[in-house]
């Protein structure tokens, strides 16, 4: 081997291999020559293979500034004396080998509860010549609201860069992602949700999915995480509204009733004087002034049926407002006067 280099080995312009009967050539011998732009490969017996498929792709579809040259096959036999860079893919045949296998995967729904640890873990298996090249991609589906109001499930990635970052962790291989679920106090509060809708956002039937994908393949496997259902009670001044209506109601009767009686009592309670006539003798005027005193007397049997009747009126009020809090406390709607 001939080396062209100025400097330390990952400063190396041109690589010359010629005629070392090189049959194959491991992508890691390369793996830290970065300034490499040549290579030199004239008179080897390279096996055209799904290993060689590294240099293959790397001399035709000019993802480096490396420039292959020299490079000839010499097996299989119905590749022999063409050149790599005149080698498709397909004459490889490299389908199955390149297949990124599943060995371990995430369960493909997880059953949850608050301040539970869970791990969700993947581990596949392909070429040993693509196993380091293997991308691990997690990623969760969230409704959000458009700047048009539209709501719509957006994919995202893990971990997140939000809020939510500080229940996630990634493992530094990629495989294993781990999840805290928040704890929420029960019976959740109607008044008191914060942590019950964090709960709801990370486990609503909420869908995960990991992406494992090389150069050559891809695979997705999805799950689910849900959320153990938790008890919520109403608030306890959800029936603020009726009791309040239902005070008023009452003040406003008390007072109208009260006022009604006060007024017709004052009413009763002015005595009258009678009428005085030139004409009229004393005892004419005696009995004149008796008039009003029977008028009163009347009055005073009229007034205990109108009291009563307002004693009435009260009690019904008092009664109908019970039976109205009993159905609103099933339901909470406006109370109706």
């Amino acid at each position: 081997m001939a080396e062209e280099q100025s400097g330390s080995a990952e400063t190396v312009g041109c690589s010359s291999l010629r005629s070392n009967r090189l049959g194959n050539i491991p992508r890691a011998a390369f793996s830290g020559l970065t300034q490499l732009t040549k290579l030199d490969l004239y008179n080897n017996t390279l096996v055209c293979d799904c290993h060689l498929r590294w240099l293959i792709v790397t001399a035709q579809a000019g993802e480096s500034n490396v420039t292959v040259t020299g490079a000839v096959c010499s097996e299989p036999a119905h590749l022999k004396g063409r050149e790599i860079r005149n080698v498709s893919l397909a004459d490889l045949n490299c389908s199955m080998f390149d297949n990124i296998e599943i060995v371990k995967a995430p369960n493909a729904t997880y059953d949850v509860e608050p301040n539970m640890k869970i791990v969700f873990a993947i581990d596949v298996i392909t070429d040993p010549y693509w196993q380091n090249q293997i991308s691990y991609k997690w990623f969760w589906y969230l409704p959000v609201t458009t700047s048009t109001g539209d709501q719509i499930i957006e994919k995202q990635p893990l971990p997140p860069t939000s809020s939510y970052d500080k229940y996630f962790k990634l493992s530094l291989s990629g495989k294993e992602l781990n999840l805290t679920i928040p704890d929420v106090k029960t019976p959740v509060m109607a008044d008191n949700t914060a942590e019950y809708d964090l709960y709801q956002d990370l486990t609503d039937d909420r869908l995960f999915s990991i992406n494992i994908s090389h150069k050559f393949d891809h695979r997705v496997v999805n799950f689910t995480v849900k959320g153990k259902e938790l008890e919520k009670k109403k608030s306890s001044t959800s029936q603020a509204p009726v009791y309040i209506g239902i005070v008023l109601g009452a003040v406003v009767l008390v007072v109208t009733a009260a006022g009604f009686i006060f007024i017709r009592q004052k009413r009763h309670n002015t005595p009258s004087s009678p009428m005085e006539d030139s004409a009229l003798t004393p005892i004419d005027a005696g009995r004149g002034y008796q008039i009003p005193t029977d008028s009163i007397h009347m009055g005073s049997d009229v007034e205990p049926i109108a009291d009563r009747d307002i004693r009435m009126l009260i009690v019904r009020f008092f009664r109908g407002a019970r039976t109205r809090f009993s159905r609103t406390a099933q339901s909470p709607s406006c109370v109706r006067w």
